[in-house]
């Protein structure tokens, strides 16, 4: 999977520029650290990807526990407001990650606001986007979930090579 994976970023890294498409390459933190791929089509609308680890924090037995958890999300985003470099983009999408004996899934949104080096391939943004979904505790004969109430709290900051 994560040669397939590999596969069809190199496809994107080399046909972005064959077609004159915006593809952006970065990584963004937060509660974790994803990597975070973006890539344009027409003037306004993209779709991202971000990939990564996380911090997940559960009370599946009563106990808080924080571990390292993986954390993938899929978007689609358009460009509702650009001037002077500085841009706000709005998305919305889907999140799936867990570890051990936990998962998460749901729907994600995205509100991001950025700026666009003009003389450099650079941009950096900070973005809310929070994850409206359920945790889910599963092991031993059982499983049982409640809503995901961390996702909400899933602030970050960005940095993107401009292809």
């Amino acid at each position: 999977m994560k040669k397939k994976l590999f596969a069809v970023m190199i496809c994107l890294l080399a046909a972005a520029p064959v077609f004159g498409q915006k593809f952006n390459l970065g990584i963004r933190g937060g509660y974790g650290l994803q990597a975070d791929a973006e890539y344009y089509f027409g003037n306004n609308m993209f779709v991202e990807g971000r990939f990564g680890m996380g911090i997940l924090a559960a009370a599946g037995d009563g106990k808080v526990t924080s571990a390292p958890d993986a954390d993938f999300n899929a978007l689609i985003g358009w460009r509702v407001w650009e001037k002077n470099g500085m841009f706000i983009n709005v998305g919305v999408g889907v999140e799936a990650g867990g570890r051990e004996n936990i998962a998460t899934a749901g729907g994600i949104l995205e509100g991001r606001f950025g700026y666009e080096f003009p003389s450099i391939p650079l941009t950096i943004a900070a973005d809310w986007s929070p994850m409206l979904g359920a945790m889910i505790f599963y092991g031993g004969g059982e499983s049982r979930g409640r809503f995901n109430t961390m996702g909400l709290c899933n602030f970050g900051l960005s940095a993107f090579y401009r292809f």
